[in-house]
């Protein structure tokens, strides 16, 4: 899934960078094939030309501008699917459950023996193996 997003973020990469550049030579061409135009036809000074080919220019580099923003774009995106997808993850315990037995206090210790836990989500990796520990009543434990 990552590899997935990062190709398609560099894919999203390539293509604005070559978008930044296809309107940069674009605008390039368009400059001198105009500004000789005016020169040959309607007799503008080589200066007027560069006055011209500048304009474009400063025109293009705005327009080339946002493809540098496709990037993050893509970044954000690739970030809001994973972000989406745990949001959407349906756990394997339901929370919202009102059986088995509930206790108004409890005293005493908890003892854990040779626990194993593993995430849903990474179920290849023990978060837990073959832990064993024990919780003194009123005391509070982090894992």
């Amino acid at each position: 899934m990552a590899e997935q997003a990062g190709i398609k973020k560099s894919i999203f990469i390539g293509v604005a960078i070559g978008i930044f550049h296809l309107t940069m030579f674009c605008a390039y061409g368009l400059a001198f094939w105009y500004g000789a135009k005016l020169v040959v036809e309607d007799g503008y000074t080589p200066g007027q030309k560069v006055a011209v080919f500048l304009s474009v220019t400063m025109g293009a580099f705005g327009l080339a501008q946002f493809g540098q923003n496709v990037e993050y774009m893509a970044t954000a995106q690739t970030a809001a699917f994973t972000v989406f997808q745990l949001i959407d993850r349906t756990p394997d315990i339901d929370t919202h459950s009102e059986e088995g037995i509930k206790l108004d206090s409890a005293k005493g210790i908890v003892e854990f023996k040779n626990v194993t836990f593993k995430y849903p989500s990474r179920t290849d990796h023990d978060v837990l193996n073959n832990v064993s520990f024990q919780i003194e009543g009123g005391k509070t434990v982090a894992l």
